[in-house]
């Protein structure tokens, strides 16, 4: 982590997607401790901001450093570091329950599904 006082530096973040320019230049820096929020009307970036800032997508341009790690170069270090949680659930809108229980607990869908069905818990 690094020692400076900003636990949140944008300069010049940027995100595109085809040719609807999502992010355009945005700055800002957010100190330890302080309370920070994005606020806007539905398409200004917001949600594409903070998937920037999470490491989630990369910019086209810019950097940023989330407690003191770059969130391209250090992704792996960030991840452990924060936590998002967002108005609407939409990280895993594609998977079910048992694939989300088999993602957590590190084990393949169709070897919990086996277990499952043959299971009491059905019968």
């Amino acid at each position: 982590m690094s020692t400076s006082s900003n636990m949140i530096e944008a300069k010049e973040l940027q995100r595109s997607f085809k040719d609807i320019e999502a992010v355009a230049g945005v700055s800002f820096q957010v100190r330890r401790g302080e309370i920070f929020g994005l606020l806007g009307p539905n398409g200004a970036g917001k949600t594409t901001t903070i998937r920037l800032l999470t490491g989630q997508i990369d910019p086209v341009g810019g950097q940023a450093l989330v407690a003191g790690c770059d969130v391209v170069k250090d992704r792996q270090q960030l991840k452990p570091l924060i936590g998002v949680v967002f108005e609407e659930q939409n990280l895993y809108e594609r998977l079910s329950g048992i694939n989300t229980y088999a993602s957590l607990v590190g084990s393949t869908v169709s070897r919990k599904m086996r277990f499952l069905t043959s299971s009491s818990w059905f019968n």
